[in-house]
């Protein structure tokens, strides 16, 4: 049997990793402000104005910037949120519906389009409020981390590109056999 021409499994699985995804979010989302490490007052290290060296005047304008697409895009998240449950809610059902299940997947693709939109305007904005130098500087961060590094300022997470261990060596834990 071949699992990926499956046509349950091409809505399924990427439905149960996105559920995952959201598990995860939630557990950061959770964290108290300030609470991360760093030599930032706010705990923070200062995303990628660190890196261009920004004015206080940019460096408010993209606070704001994000703010303001953090609330505008909350509804959308919240929705995305929503529909991941019904799909968890389908799924465990001895027969879930199929069509229930595109139905809410083409939901979620909808309001992961808005997201995306949103983003690239907020993309646009900070763009006009950089040099020609800061852009060359965020140009080169981009083409490895895409346009999120000027939501999060490049990094790749808590441990970096590899993990804890990486590409350094070290052993990492055995995985459960799946």
């Amino acid at each position: 049997m071949k699992l990926w021409n499956s046509p349950k499994t091409r809505y399924l699985l990427p439905a149960i990793g996105g559920l995952a995804l959201v598990g995860l979010g939630s557990a950061a989302a959770i964290a108290k402000p300030g609470s991360a490490k760093g030599p930032g007052a706010d705990g923070r290290r200062g995303g990628f104005c660190a890196k261009i060296e920004c004015t206080d005047a940019q460096r408010e304008e993209v606070k704001q910037i994000k703010k303001e697409l953090r609330a505008d895009s909350k509804a959308d998240r919240e929705a995305i949120k929503r529909l991941h449950q019904q799909m968890a809610a389908e799924f465990a059902k001895d027969s879930p519906d199929e069509a229930a299940m595109r139905r809410i997947a083409a939901q979620v693709q909808t309001h992961e389009q808005e997201l995306r939109e949103r983003g690239f305007d907020a993309m646009m904005e900070i763009h006009a409020l950089l040099d020609a130098e800061q852009r060359a500087t965020m140009a080169k961060v981009m083409e490895h981390r895409g346009p999120r590094a000027l939501m999060h300022g490049g990094r790749r997470g808590k441990h970096g590109k590899h993990g804890k261990k990486g590409k350094r060596g070290g052993e990492r834990p055995e995985r459960a056999p799946v």
